[in-house]
């Protein structure tokens, strides 16, 4: 079944999340940005990060992409976006704790980013939860400068080319979706033991992307 068919399927997991985000306090969202260092000390350097422009985080959640990009670079600005509002009232809250003003959050779907120009994207356990993938792959690449690069961490089926639909594809079927919508795979890495480890110390809060038959990859994209 294509779960991204049923009706209100982006209500359903806007709600999801956001019951999850309600949990967090800015202090606890805090916390678990700095377990996650070394999740983050992978993704950082795989986008290859430029000193200024523009850095695009979809399905941002409460902010531990977006800022970490913000700190490290405070001439780029940075725009995260998700559908849950709860997270996005996290990720403004730590971004103005912290006095970031390059750092700008909103509620909004993924699949369907503002107009812009962005140097930098970035879709961090995100990716499956899109309905048409081959859609936002095809709005990512128009939102993309000509240097730009994407990069994508998520739980990749190791069976299976599919891409359509919610719900995980493989990375062969990623990288056939890319082609076809003008991106070209530069990087890959398997973050499954890392994974594990920051679930093993409660780190990691998702424990589906852990599934037998998955393996959680990052994947960095330039434009063709």
């Amino acid at each position: 079944m294509d779960l991204g068919a049923l009706p209100g399927y982006r209500d359903l997991i806007a709600r999801q999340y956001d019951a999850i985000y309600a949990t967090l306090t800015p202090e606890s969202a805090r916390a678990r940005h700095t377990a996650l260092a070394p999740y983050l000390t992978r993704v950082l350097p795989a986008l290859e990060l430029p000193d200024e422009g523009y850095h695009l985080d979809l399905g941002c959640g409460d902010g531990l992409c977006a800022l970490a990009v913000a700190r490290l670079r405070p001439e780029m600005t940075v725009v995260g976006l998700d559908a849950s509002e709860r997270a996005i009232h996290l990720a403004r809250a730590l971004a103005r704790e912290d006095g970031l003003t390059n750092a700008h959050f909103a509620v909004a779907d993924a699949e369907a980013p503002p107009e812009g120009q962005s140097e930098r994207l970035s879709a961090l356990s995100a990716f499956n939860l899109l309905p048409d993938k081959h859609a936002a792959l095809t709005a990512w690449r128009k939102r993309a400068t000509a240097e730009a690069r994407l990069v994508l961490t998520d739980a990749f089926a190791t069976l299976g080319p599919g891409t359509q639909g919610a719900g995980a594809t493989s990375l062969d079927g990623l990288a056939q979706a890319a082609r076809v919508s003008g991106w070209r795979i530069v990087h890959r890495e398997d973050l499954t033991p890392l994974i594990k480890k920051l679930h093993e110390a409660r780190a990691w809060y998702w424990p589906e992307y852990l599934r037998d038959g998955f393996r959680y990859a990052l994947v960095a994209m330039e434009r063709k």
